[in-house]
């Protein structure tokens, strides 16, 4: 049982989003007081929440019968106070499952589900909710009506056309995928309805000589912006990609302003001297065909891209700051143009070290990698 909710949780991490999901609760008045219970349950947690002030909570989506929560603050991430920019900082990210009565935080590690403790009265009080009720209801009936991704994107398919082929064939077979694509879009229009578990059947692993089917690329380019997918969303599709070596696809991300940490740094290099070993040993046990290695590669690109991140402010200057949002103390200004380390690349803000030594948190839309 243990082992079933660990996974569950792990599945639920990686479907949330930064906005309201179209399966979110919204019913008027009777939404405050849904939500009103919801906070309630947070705050009556063991939570660690004291540096925050005031802080609120969003049901990012509700799956089967977990609640998936964001904790979060707003912050003006404008450092000019003539021009406000106002945007959501998650703090946290949490599970609530109210016929179990559990609530956990997966914040830090979804792997390793922190187990609060909490109002548990407060979950019978919701379960009678009428919001949350016709929403299960509503919820079911709709997921089992859904085209799911893995009607589209058939477990090892060939796929060679590209997105821009869709409207200039009489091919039967691409005409066909075209129509089942046309209803998976129209059943999930936004960004909240989509799965990100659902691009790794986009990755390729070609090095692999029992593989079987092919992605082109394109069709992951195509996902990632239809959905308006974030970077930073990004980090476990990447750890695919450098696992699976799948060079065209880690092309994407870069096209698409991924900025890499030095987790992924250090991935690529252990990979790099893995892949050397097999080589050397020629250890075919592991079916691994050397003729189509891109690990060099992708390492070296890594390392480039690493050494390029660098402050990108129209004020000239941005603030690394002691946490992870405005209402942390300002440790010094970076101008822009400066050269950083990023040593953390998942949340809003990214960890930083500067050429100092320096340690603080920025911003990530304040990070490129590009000139």
């Amino acid at each position: 049982m243990k082992k079933t909710i660990k996974f569950l949780l792990i599945l639920i991490l990686f479907s949330c989003k930064n906005n309201h999901s179209q399966n979110s609760i919204d019913d008027g008045v009777k939404q405050s007081s849904y939500d009103e219970i919801i906070l309630k349950i947070v705050k009556s947690s063991n939570l660690d929440t004291k540096i925050y002030s005031d802080y609120s909570t969003l049901t990012d989506r509700i799956e089967n019968d977990s609640i998936i929560i964001k904790t979060y603050i707003e912050n003006d991430v404008s450092d000019n106070p003539n021009e406000p920019r106002i945007i959501e900082s998650a703090i946290a990210w949490l599970v609530l499952i109210p016929k179990k009565e559990k609530l956990f935080d997966i914040t830090s590690d979804p792997k390793k589900p922190i187990d609060l403790i909490f109002n548990k009265i407060l979950c019978k009080e919701l379960i009678k909710n009428e919001i949350y009720k016709n929403y299960q209801k509503k919820n079911k009936t709709m997921e089992n009506n859904k085209t799911k991704f893995s009607d589209v994107i058939i477990e090892k398919s060939t796929i060679k056309f590209k997105p821009s082929d869709l409207e200039k064939t009489n091919d039967i077979e691409i005409l066909n995928f075209k129509k089942r694509l046309d209803i998976y879009i129209e059943q999930n229009p936004e960004k909240e309805d989509f799965d990100i578990q659902n691009l790794l059947y986009l990755i390729n692993n070609e090095t692999f000589s029992n593989s079987e089917g092919f992605i082109d690329s394109s069709w992951l380019d195509f996902f990632i912006k239809k959905y308006k997918i974030d970077n930073n969303e990004l980090v476990e599709l990447m750890d695919t990609i450098i696992e699976q070596e799948d060079l065209n696809a880690f092309n994407v991300l870069i096209k698409n302003g991924y900025i890499f940490s030095l987790k992924e740094l250090k991935r690529s290099q252990e990979k790099k001297k893995a892949v050397d070993l097999i080589i050397r040993n020629n250890d075919i046990e592991d079916y691994y065909d050397k003729e189509y290695s891109k690990i060099k590669d992708i390492a070296f690109l890594i390392n480039q891209k690493y050494a390029s991140n660098h402050i990108q402010d129209s004020d000239g200057y941005t603030n690394l700051r002691k946490g992870k949002g405005t209402n942390f103390d300002v440790i010094e200004k970076i101008n822009t143009n400066t050269n950083i380390n990023v040593l953390d690349n998942t949340g809003d803000w990214y960890l930083v070290k500067t050429k100092s030594g320096v340690e603080g948190y920025i911003h990530k839309s304040k990070i490129v990698c590009e000139y």
